[in-house]
């Protein structure tokens, strides 16, 4: 496989008879990395970098486990590295020195794909779903009930703006959020999950809360319903013909809307005193998020401070010290 990039052209080899250590292969590569000793290696590739046509670096790398091949999304290129999957093994080389940055056994088979997520990698393996950090730390790992693998190969991992979506061997379907989380299917699972992540529930009934205005789950009949309420008026606003697919649509809203992981930690009517709050915010590395309401007319405004998540757990204090809603 020859990928051009703007300043180089990368070739990737299968090399699976390379005879490391032999002087008799008919090309010797400048550089050699192999994630073990003791093993012949399963799978070995060989890396070209050329310039205007020439070679200028080479390098050949090597894991053990199950075999890897090279196709579209076997390896992330960019213009100053090639992260790739070598048997079990992730490596990470710099373009166009072919200097090794590190590599990571990020599988107990075989790693099939490699994509870019932010500064990060998501690593479609056969048994685990992980994701490595730009330095080649493991983040996460997750497995399923089989292999990862389907038995035509269509469509068995996706990675989109949202989600990994990944079948197994049994086509058992699977959804992962960026940080390893399984996507919830039941409504049950969505306020638990809820409830783990610190959303509030202020504006939207999961699972039976009331809530004076916002968005919940109901079911009609067979049909289960996306509705909205406000001060006792109902509206239904879409059916759904099962509670997965109700519940799937429900965890995109919720965890698209910044509100609702909000927490307000302050609401006082004076600016000095909430400034105050968001310094030791701020020393204490909280993120946090400010408005101002005329929430006693339009010449006496509140100062809201909120936080996030579960930082609001760290925060309690702050709260005890600085909201102050009349009665």
């Amino acid at each position: 496989m020859k990928i051009e990039l703007e300043s180089h052209n990368v070739e990737l080899l299968e090399e699976s008879a390379y005879n490391v250590g032999s002087i008799e292969n008919a090309f010797q590569y400048a550089k050699l990395y192999i994630a073990t000793s003791n093993s012949k290696p399963s799978t070995l590739i060989g890396i070209k970098v050329y310039k205007d046509s020439k070679l200028i670096n080479s390098a050949i790398i090597g894991g053990l486990g199950g075999a890897s091949g090279i196709h579209k999304t076997s390896q992330v290129l960019c213009e100053d590295s090639l992260t790739i999957c070598c048997a079990q093994s992730l490596f990470k080389l710099s373009i166009p020195e072919l200097n090794l940055e590190w590599n990571l056994e990020a599988d107990d088979a075989a790693c099939f794909e490699v994509f870019k997520y932010k500064e990060d990698y998501i690593v479609h393996g056969e048994l685990n779903i992980s994701r490595v950090s730009k330095i080649g730390t493991l983040l996460w790992q997750r497995s399923g009930k089989d292999i990862f693998a389907t038995v035509d190969g269509k469509d068995e991992f996706q990675v989109n703006e949202n989600q990994i979506i990944v079948k197994d061997w049994e086509n058992n379907l699977y959804k992962f959020d960026f940080e390893g989380n399984p996507f919830p299917t039941t409504e049950k699972e969505l306020r638990q999950w809820m409830i783990q992540e610190c959303y509030n529930f202020n504006q939207y009934s999961i699972g039976g809360n009331i809530i004076d205005e916002g968005y919940g789950i109901d079911k009609l009949g067979l049909l289960y319903t996306w509705y909205y309420t406000e001060r006792g008026n109902r509206e239904n606003f879409k059916y759904f013909d099962s509670e997965e697919e109700i519940v799937e649509y429900a965890f995109d809203r919720i965890k698209n809307d910044k509100w609702a992981k909000t927490h307000c930690v302050g609401f006082t009517t004076n600016q000095e005193e909430s400034n105050t709050l968001k310094t030791e915010l701020t020393k204490r590395r909280v993120e946090y998020m400010e408005d101002r309401i005329p929430y006693y007319g339009e010449h006496n405004p509140v100062y809201r401070v909120f936080v996030f998540g579960c930082n609001y757990l760290k925060t309690e204090d702050l709260k005890i010290k600085h909201y102050h809603l009349k009665g």
